[in-house]
C-alpha cells in the first residue's frame, strides 16, 4: 500500500510525462529518434593513434536541425605536432562549425572562423601539455545518418590523449 503523498506525486509525474511525452518522435525514414538533449561522455581516456580519423563520439540522428557542442581536454605527446579534429556524417547535411582551443602554455586562446561545411577539419595547437577544445556545430540534416566526432594524428607517432570526462552534446532545435 502506498502513502497518499507518494501516490499523489506518482499521479502528477504520470500526468507530466503524458503531457510532455518521452522525447521520442517518428521520422520520415521509418525510425524514431530521441527529441531530448543527449550528452555522450568519455568514461576513460581515449588515445588518437592513427593518421586516419579515430572515432571519439558517434550517434545516429534523424532529419532535423541540431545544435552540437563538444568539450574536450587533450594532451599532445610532442610540442611540434597537434591533432586534426572533424565531424563526419553518413547522411546528408549542411551546417556551420566553429571552434577554439585554449591553452595555458601556448598562445592562449586560438579562435577559428566558421567553416562552411560541417566536416571541415581543424587542428589543435601544436604545444606540449593540455589544451581545452570547444567545438560548436549547427547541423541541418535532410537525410538521416550517423554523426561522429573524430581525431587523427597530423604526424605519425604523435599520440594524442583525449581525457575521460570529455563530452559531446546533441540538442534538436525546434522552431517556435
Amino acid at each position: 500500500m502506498t502513502s497518499d503523498k507518494s501516490y499523489e506525486t506518482e499521479q502528477r509525474h504520470g500526468a507530466l510525462v503524458t503531457q510532455l511525452g518521452t522525447g521520442a518522435y517518428p521520422n520520415t525514414d521509418g525510425n524514431s529518434y530521441d527529441l531530448t538533449r543527449l550528452t555522450l561522455v568519455l568514461g576513460s581516456n581515449f588515445s588518437i593513434v592513427h593518421t586516419t580519423p579515430d572515432t571519439i563520439f558517434t550517434k545516429p540522428v534523424g532529419a532535423g536541425v541540431y545544435e552540437v557542442k563538444v568539450w574536450a581536454v587533450t594532451q599532445n605527446v610532442t610540442a611540434a605536432d597537434a591533432a586534426g579534429f572533424a565531424f563526419a556524417f553518413t547522411g546528408t547535411a549542411t551546417g556551420l562549425v566553429d571552434y577554439e582551443t585554449i591553452s595555458g602554455t601556448g598562445p592562449g586562446v586560438v579562435n577559428y572562423t566558421a567553416a562552411s561545411t560541417p566536416t571541415q577539419q581543424f587542428n589543435g595547437q601544436a604545444i606540449t601539455g593540455n589544451q581545452k577544445l570547444e567545438v560548436n556545430l549547427t547541423l541541418v540534416v535532410t537525410v538521416a545518418g550517423t554523426l561522429s566526432f573524430t581525431g587523427k594524428q597530423l604526424v605519425g607517432g604523435n599520440n594524442v590523449t583525449v581525457f575521460a570526462g570529455s563530452r559531446m552534446r546533441i540538442c534538436r532545435v525546434v522552431a517556435t
